[in-house]
Parts: structure tokens; sequence; C-alpha cells
């Protein structure tokens, strides 16, 4: 038998102990905490879905990149409704995120998280801070990865595309590196000019105009000084969650330069991924766990080489070839 040929049975046979995994967790998830949400369940379950997570594990990556305290410190998963101010810490690090705009509100969930890796990967490669988004909304919409084919009405994807890359864009970001003895703080406008010119209802047409968008030039220093590589497939196969794109690219940069088992409490996560970290009792960290969980196996069928156990009360990580580009530095004080 060929290398390539060991190399794909060597694959398919990781899969199948990946989905007999997810057979087990379901048998487990009674004890793991409250079942998740129907939709959460379902989503998972799903037969494409998982489709989906093979095939960006059997693709050659598609790089992108982001900047390194997004991979750290998470955005807003659910709609924090009118508040206008949102902060999260890891270790020595914070991001602090304000709302702009005539009618402030934060960004929230997938699509600022999709937007945010697309933004950072074209500042990559371009090297400036002038970004053309596409001739159309419906391309732009292809590039991110997301549908462009339904209605448009106050639910559709378009409709909220276009909400959260308001919010945004006109949104404020802090950065704040505590040292103990002394702090670096950097804070800019994600974007400080933007040309928006496609039409909400023909969402084909191109316009005569280019749709761009300018960077703060702090945001965008910080983006290229120490930018972390991604999967964009891996993203893409991720976006029906949050949390699970929130692992991902926290994995992704935590993993490069591990090279030792590390054992971390599921308070800890919980502390850095948990939908509201000041609501922290026995039951929210429950069920997190369990949600986490579910990322965590959808993950590995997307990343085969991905290696974690759950010795009691912990989430193991153990040392994983990377899925793209050269290690970043890491921090030791950051979970």
């Amino acid at each position: 038998m060929s290398d390539s040929s060991d190399s794909r049975r060597l694959r398919v046979a990781s899969r199948r102990e990946v989905l007999e995994g997810i057979r087990a967790f379901r048998e487990r998830v009674g004890d793991s905490g409250p079942v998740p949400a129907p939709q959460a369940v379902f989503h998972w379950t799903r037969d494409h879905q998982i489709q989906t997570l093979v095939r960006a594990s059997d693709a050659e990556p598609d790089l992108g990149f982001l900047v390194r305290l997004l991979a750290l410190c998470t955005l807003p998963r659910t709609d924090p409704g009118r508040r206008t101010h949102y902060v999260r810490r890891n270790g020595p690090y914070s991001l602090v995120v304000t709302a702009g705009g005539v009618d402030p509100r934060l960004p929230f969930g997938i699509l600022p998280r999709l937007l945010l890796a697309w933004i950072c990967t074209e500042a990559v490669r371009t090297q400036s801070r002038e970004l053309v988004l596409g001739p159309s909304l419906a391309e732009f919409m292809r590039v991110l990865g997301v549908q462009s084919s339904d209605s448009g009405g106050r639910l559709g994807v378009r409709t909220r595309l276009r909400e959260q890359m308001r919010r945004l864009f006109r949104a404020s970001i802090e950065v704040i590196e505590d040292f103990g003895e002394g702090e670096h703080t950097v804070a800019d406008r994600i974007t400080t000019e933007t040309h928006l010119w496609w039409s909400p209802r023909r969402t084909e047409d191109p316009v005569g105009w280019r749709s761009t968008i300018r960077l703060g030039s702090d945001f965008f220093s910080e983006i290229i000084a120490a930018p972390v590589p991604i999967d964009l497939n891996v993203l893409r196969a991720l976006k029906r969650s949050s949390l699970g794109v929130d692992l991902y690219l926290w994995l992704t940069y935590r993993l490069f330069a591990l090279d030792r088992p590390l054992k971390l409490t599921w308070p800890q996560l919980y502390r850095q991924f948990g939908p509201d970290p000041l609501r922290s009792g026995a039951d929210a960290i429950k069920n997190f766990r369990a949600k986490a969980i579910r990322e965590l196996d959808k993950i590995r069928i997307a990343w085969p080489a991905f290696d974690y156990g759950l010795p009691h009360g912990c989430l193991q990580l153990r040392p994983t070839p990377p899925r793209i580009g050269p290690a970043p530095q890491i921090s030791t004080d950051q979970v």
C-alpha cells in the first residue's frame, strides 16, 4: 500500500473514532450537565454538518489570519441588548469594545467573527488599511462563507449581516496588557471610514462605486504586528456556533507552543468563554461544559490531529501538530 493510501486509511479510521466519540458524547451528556438546547443538538447531529467538517479536514488549508487578542478574548455571543460597553479578560489581557453610531449597539454572534477574520486576512494580505469589500453584497457573502439566497427579511442572513457590519464598523476597541508593574494599552476605532454602496434588494447587482472600509491605524498595526494563522475552511465549517469558532481560534493559538499536556479546569474555561463570566454557578458551568465538549468533538472532525482528554473536572490539552502556519509567541500567563 502506498504512503498516500496509508494516510487516507488512517484518516478514515480516525474519523470513525471521532464519530463513535460523538455517539458516546450523546450518551454521557446526561452526567455532563443539562442537555443542550434542541436547536443546538439538531445542528450538531445533522449529517451535512458532519460532512462539512469532514470536507474541511480533507481540503488543503485556506490560509487566513486573526489579530492575536481576538484569539484570546472573545466578542459577545448573544445579543447584549442596550449595553454599549463590553469587557472580556484572559490573564493579563483585556478586550474592551464600545458601541458607536447614533443608535449604539454592540456586535454579537457568528457574523462579526467571520467579518473580523476576513478583515485581518485582507489586512495581512494587502498590507493596507483600505480594504475593498467586493462588487456586490452577494459576492461578499460568498467570500465570508454565508448563504446569500435568503429573502432578506427581518431575520434573514442579508439583513443580519448588514446590521452586524454597521455595529462592528462603528465600534471602538481597546486592548490592555497588564504587566503588574505597568501596562500597555492600544485604543482605536475598528474603522475610521466606510463606503457601502451595495443594493440591499438586488444583492447580485454590481455597483459603480467600490464598497470599502478604512481600518483605524492602531488597530491595523495590531493586526499586522503578530497575526495568528488560521484555517478559514475550519472556521467556515464551524460557523453554526460562535462558541465552536471561539474555541477553534483559541486552540489554534494556544496549541502552537504546547510541548507538554496542559490541564485547565472548567471554571477557568468558563471565565474565558462562558456567556456571563460573573454568573458562574455550578449549573452554569455544567451547561457550558456540555456545550464545549460538543464543540471540541466537532473541531476534532475538522482537525483530526487535535488531541485532548477529559480527566475529572478538567480539559486536558495535549501537544498537537498545527493545522496551519508557523507558531506565534505564547505568554505563559494566559489561559
